[in-house]
């Protein structure tokens, strides 16, 4: 095993530690209110009419359309399934050996905004696979077959890889740690033979 991945897994636990204590916190629900807020803006920036509302409350995101009657049954999202793996990328960048050194505080605010943007596109996918495939007849009427299917196939692919791969790629291209974990330990340099003189 490396140097570099011995001290990872040393570190790990205690960095995992705090960043499950700070989204625990109130973090997630902070998070949770900033990424609904952009999310809703997202929508509204471009379908015609404006029609999409978001609201969240005790953790939990439901979705209004101001042109449907019935407001009784609105869907509902909990944004803890996109926005969890924060706390992966928090305990990565914690756990890095060197942390301030190699990938500063500007590294981490931009794998942190790297991903908070994923987290916009993840729930805009989200939503827009809901209107496209479970709202029967309307669903039908308003997204044709190729659409229902890209939105669906694209949503699942964050579901299933993309959320847990993304914070791995975001802090490996930041601290370089996969070069660092295969790269061989440096020899020791083998000191020159002191000179020996000869007597005459």
């Amino acid at each position: 095993m490396s140097p570099a991945v011995r001290r990872l897994l040393l570190r790990l636990p205690l960095a995992a530690a705090g960043a499950i204590a700070l989204w625990l916190a109130g973090g997630a629900d902070v998070y949770a209110s900033l990424v609904t807020s952009v999310t809703e803006t997202s929508i509204r920036l471009f379908e015609r009419p404006r029609v999409t509302f978001l609201t969240l409350e005790k953790g939990i995101v439901t979705i209004h359309r101001s042109d449907f009657s019935s407001e009784e049954d609105s869907p509902t999202i909990d944004p803890a399934t996109i926005t969890g793996n924060v706390v992966i990328l928090l305990a990565l960048l914690w756990g890095t050996s060197g942390f301030g050194r190699r990938i500063g505080f500007w590294g981490a605010v931009a794998g942190l905004a790297f991903l908070f943007a994923t987290h916009i596109a993840h729930l805009v996918l989200t939503i827009e696979t809901l209107y496209a495939t479970q709202l029967g007849e309307w669903s039908l009427a308003n997204y044709p077959r190729w659409e229902r299917e890209f939105l669906g196939t694209t949503r699942y692919l964050f579901d299933i890889l993309l959320i847990y791969a993304l914070p791995f790629v975001i802090w490996g291209v930041l601290s370089g740690f996969p070069a660092r974990a295969t790269a061989p330990e440096e020899a020791r340099p083998i000191p020159a033979p002191r000179p020996r003189w000869k007597k005459r």
